[in-house]
């Protein structure tokens, strides 16, 4: 906690801090003034008088001079001191309204010495970007561009939580580690509803709890681990169906509401609201890079799968990252709903995402320091290899380090699957890797097979 450069136990120099109790008044300072002055005039006047020619001419048009006399020296003190009194006034004055508004900023005002205030110690850790951990214990507009024009068709931020109030559903997953809890939007009237995969992952079983309390058995139609997307399904009918807007027109700084169940389903249906911080961040997420919209609207454990809301009531993104540390804060990640909704549509049709390439193997990236201990280049370490996929077929083999894909050398986890991205199932590409049996680099060609889930 940064310490206020302000010392609240001493008076600044050249005032008193207005008082209630009967401090400096205005008549008070102009008495001092006065005093002030009164002590500057003591003392003999050594101003001389003043003479000046009259324009007008005596009758005998002989020429007087006319002498304008000093006032008294009575009369002099006093317009003096009044002038003096003038000048010292205001400038009390302006001292007195400086220090009234630093006595307002360390809170010394009479209202405002019992507010009470709350502060946190920040402690040094490093910032990690993590998908936001579920918590333990209409029409779909897709189509039309959406412009984000403030005072065209916006909406006050309680009028998009009236908006959404029935659009939002808490999930809870039972797994083998215990039950989580997530938040869902309702995609269609049917029953259909989008969440995070990482919601219902490993689930057992999913149940979906409603705004106004019902529950239902929920059944998984697709999720995809890469895009963090699911689609799962309750039997049920006229549910209110959220509005999907456009986030390609999405401004920075433009209003974001975020609504979920943070810390589980006792703070159901949580509203909080900030601006659209970035558009397209590129935020690695275990070992994956994703496109992302940055918001400072609250986003905690249990908003994952919950909507990110435009001005005008509209899902824009569906909640799902979060930066984890004590140093900051504010720093909650979006998936743009104009990158979902194509995977989502196809989950609902296919129940996986077609045509993702895979190269078949599971393994783990070396660091630099591990590279530097065992004397290998740094890079991708095949742990296994899936039966009957391109890889065995190309020939890599558990214990191989992948340095290169197509040309293009990866030291981690991200960097290979960034240029695996950039392919098609069914492509074939060249893969650099120094095997570890004999310590040789060697290129393979790889078919890239198609990942599934």
């Amino acid at each position: 906690m940064t310490e206020n450069p302000w010392n609240h136990d001493e008076d600044q120099p050249g005032f008193r801090p207005y008082s209630a109790d009967g401090g400096d008044t205005a008549s008070d300072i102009e008495a001092v003034a006065n005093d002030v002055a009164a002590e500057i005039l003591d003392g003999p006047s050594d101003t001389e008088e003043i003479s000046v020619e009259s324009q007008e001419q005596p009758e005998d048009g002989a020429s007087i001079a006319i002498s304008t006399p000093n006032p008294p020296r009575g009369r002099r003190k006093q317009l003096l001191a009044g002038f003096l009194a003038g000048v010292v006034f205001t400038t009390c004055v302006s001292a007195a309204s400086i220090g009234g508004f630093l006595a307002l900023s360390r809170g010394e005002l009479p209202w405002s010495r019992n507010a009470q205030t709350a502060s946190s110690v920040l402690e040094n850790a490093p910032a990690v970007i993590t998908q936001i951990p579920a918590q333990s214990s209409s029409s779909i507009n897709s189509g039309k561009a959406v412009t984000a024009v403030v005072g065209s068709g916006t909406l006050s931020i309680p009028e998009i939580a009236e908006k959404m109030k029935n659009s939002v559903v808490g999930i809870s997953t039972s797994s083998i580690y215990g039950t989580s809890t997530g938040t869902g939007i309702i995609y269609s009237s049917d029953g259909t509803i989008i969440t995070n995969a990482h919601v219902i992952s490993g689930g057992r079983s999913i149940t979906v709890t409603m705004p106004d309390g019902t529950t239902y058995e929920a059944v998984v139609v697709g999720s995809d681990a890469k895009s963090d997307l699911a689609v799962i399904k309750i039997s049920a009918s006229g549910l209110a169906a959220a509005a999907f807007g456009n986030s390609n027109n999405l401004v920075v700084g433009e209003t974001a509401v975020a609504i979920g169940n943070p810390l589980g389903l006792e703070f159901a249906g949580s509203v909080t609201a900030g601006v659209i911080s970035a558009l397209n961040r590129e935020v690695d997420v275990d070992g994956r890079y994703m496109t992302m919209i940055q918001t400072d609207a609250a986003i905690n454990p249990g908003n994952s799968g919950g909507p990110l809301l435009n001005n005008r009531g509209e899902v824009v993104g569906i909640n799902s990252v979060k930066v984890s540390s004590t140093d900051a804060e504010g720093l909650g990640f979006a998936i743009p709903i104009s990158d979902a909704l194509p995977i989502i549509q196809e989950l609902i049709s296919e129940g996986h995402v077609t045509g993702r390439p895979s190269i078949g193997i599971s393994g783990e990236e070396l660091s630099a320091q591990a590279a530097a201990y065992y004397n290998v280049p740094q890079g991708f370490l095949v742990r296994t290899v899936t039966s009957g996929s391109g890889a065995e077929a190309g020939g890599l083999q558990a214990g191989d380090i992948i340095i290169a894909f197509n040309g293009v050398t990866v030291k981690s986890q991200s960097e290979l699957n960034r240029e695996k991205d950039r392919c098609k199932a069914g492509e074939t590409v060249t893969i650099k890797v120094f095997r570890t049996t004999n310590d040789k680099e060697i290129d393979l060609r790889i078919v890239l097979s198609e990942a599934v889930g």
